[in-house]
């Protein structure tokens, strides 16, 4: 089975979709995040995690993951293995 990580990481997607100043979000701080996943992938670029998966015979198997999530590496603070 693949491990499972709690990973604290920098959000850099901020987005707001409605009319506001730019300059009103130049004092913002970049969101803090922790996301819990069993490890698809690192790459020397990103993480690969998925937060669930689907029994094949009441086993794990590689290609029944669900809820991807990719993180780039630079924005990652701190990884732990639960």
């Amino acid at each position: 089975m693949k491990p499972l990580l709690l990973v604290k990481w920098i959000d850099s997607g901020l987005c707001d979709p409605s009319w506001v100043e730019a300059k009103s979000y130049e004092e913002k701080s970049m969101p803090i995040c922790m996301t819990v996943g069993w490890l698809h992938k690192k790459t020397k670029d990103k993480t690969i995690l998925f937060s669930s998966y689907s029994l094949d015979n009441n086993e794990y198997k590689e290609g029944n993951e669900g809820t991807i999530q990719i993180i780039y590496n630079k924005c990652i603070i701190e990884t732990k293995e639960c």
